[in-house]
């Protein structure tokens, strides 16, 4: 019920505002996206913060251009250049294969969405740790950035999850 818009940046076959899962691996952010924003049901399920919007966005067969162009999107989807319409927090549970990368063009749309989001309070940029049980340096660059906040597991104890990457990041 919270949806408010969305879009695969997805060259094949075509960019839409449909960003579903193509195919059954391709499903880590629907689960993401009901544990932040599920509206109450009857069924007993809520998210973190339920009275929030959700803009769906996926990138997942992109190039470093489309990955800059879906940040850009979540800052103003609509293209108007107000960007009220946009996110206030960007959830990234992602990384390159390699964990080195940094495309510049990348690294410039994260810190211009992190300072001029929400027309100039800026937006969080969240990454995700990663899940390796090793340390975020060498596993995900783009979680090392300045303009981003990233994000380890916790167990049910509130405990570090044995599979949580680890840093000072």
């Amino acid at each position: 019920a919270n949806y408010v818009a969305g879009r695969d940046f997805d060259p094949e076959p075509g960019y839409d505002d449909d960003p579903s899962p193509d195919w059954v691996y391709d499903y880590h952010g629907t689960p993401c996206a009901g544990l932040a924003v599920a509206a109450g049901n009857t069924l007993g399920v809520r998210g973190v913060a339920p009275g929030c919007g959700l803009i769906g966005i996926k990138f997942f067969a992109t190039r470093a251009d489309g990955t800059a162009a879906a940040f850009y999107y979540a800052m103003d989807p609509n293209g108007d250049g107000d960007h009220s319409d946009g996110a206030a927090v960007l959830s990234n549970s992602w990384s390159y294969v390699d964990g080195l990368e940094q495309p510049p063009v990348v690294v410039e749309a994260i810190e211009t969405v992190a300072a001029q989001g929400r027309n100039g309070k800026g937006c969080l940029i969240l990454f995700s740790a990663a899940n390796n049980d090793h340390t975020v340096d060498g596993v995900s660059a783009i979680a090392q950035l300045e303009t981003v906040m990233c994000i380890g597991a916790s167990n049910s104890l509130a405990k570090h999850a044995e599979y949580s990457d680890v840093g000072p990041e």
